[in-house]
């Protein structure tokens, strides 16, 4: 049984969403992406996975390893980190939105200086596909990489849509949510762009199920992270979906091992009676080495 699978949002799905609030595509280049009655907007899609470029695997593994050093397997849970080390392990995920933030303060800049008055700057962080990090630990990276790199960003919204699922329980977790960086410059148009979103993602929920996405397309629900380096697997887990199918209100995990079968990992032996273990020896007489009983 194959993962249900999500269908990859698109520019052109945002382009609807932002007319249906009432704005429309700027067609300058190198220009924001939209504007949106007291705003211009830049949209950036967050699609790399975390953990899938080498110098940031071997990053990750220094820091966990250093906690975890005689496992052949290291789950890297940033919750058991210190508090010097989760600032370490985050600062080695927010390098893909950095690059984003960089590029989008330009962006933002250059087009707002347009109009008189200045319109406010709105960068919109869409996660589709940076599993490693959950909706609430995307948002507080990329609200740190505004405001840590750049005074050229006015207001945030982090998003994306968040599918989980054991194969048999579902969850769509959509976000958008709003962050004012400078309260000089507000906006209100948010609640308009907002509605719009709600229209779609419902839209995008109910086709799941009315017009499923072929195997192979599409976009995977968040499950494990794994990389292997120096014979050492490391693993990130993937939370776990709460069940209604399952005992215990949760799925077994799923076998990432590669093995096909499940190799012995035990020798049996059976409790013989007195009774039984006199049969045993009577019919083995060459047997001379057995004791009195099964235990000894």
């Amino acid at each position: 049984m194959d993962y249900i699978r999500i269908k990859q949002i698109t520019e052109s799905d945002f382009d609807s969403i932002v007319q249906a609030a009432g704005g429309s595509r700027i067609p300058s280049q190198g220009s924001a992406d939209y504007e949106l009655n007291e705003a211009v907007i830049e949209l950036k899609f967050v699609q790399e996975e975390g953990f899938e470029k080498a110098p940031r695997q071997a990053k990750l593994a220094k820091l966990f390893r250093s906690q975890q050093p005689s496992t052949p397997v290291v789950i890297l849970d940033p919750d058991s980190l210190g508090p010097t080390q989760t600032r370490e392990y985050y600062r080695i995920l927010a390098h893909p939105i950095k690059k984003h933030v960089a590029k989008a303060a330009k962006q933002l800049e250059a087009t707002a200086n347009r109009y008189n008055p200045a319109r406010t700057r709105v960068l919109v962080l869409m996660n589709l596909g940076y599993t490693a990090l959950a909706a609430d630990e995307f948002e507080s990276v990329c609200l740190k990489c505004v405001r840590n790199d750049t005074t050229k960003i006015d207001f945030v919204v982090s998003g994306g849509i968040y599918l989980h699922s054991d194969k048999f329980d579902n969850y769509l977790l959509p976000r958008f949510d709003p962050h004012p960086v400078n309260l000089d410059r507000p906006f209100p148009s948010f609640d308009l762009l907002l509605k719009a979103w709600q229209v779609f993602e419902e839209r995008l929920a109910t086709s799941m199920i009315t017009q499923p996405v072929p195997p192979g397309e599409g976009r995977l629900p968040v499950i494990d992270l794994m990389f292997d380096l120096d014979g050492i697997r490391y693993v990130k887990p993937a939370p776990v979906v709460p069940s209604n199918v399952f005992p215990g209100g949760r799925a077994p995990r799923t076998n990432s091992s590669g093995l096909d079968r499940c190799p012995p990992v035990e020798l049996v032996f059976a409790a013989l009676t007195h009774a039984e273990w006199a049969n045993f020896k009577h019919a083995l007489p060459l047997a001379k080495t057995l004791k009195g009983s099964h235990a000894q």
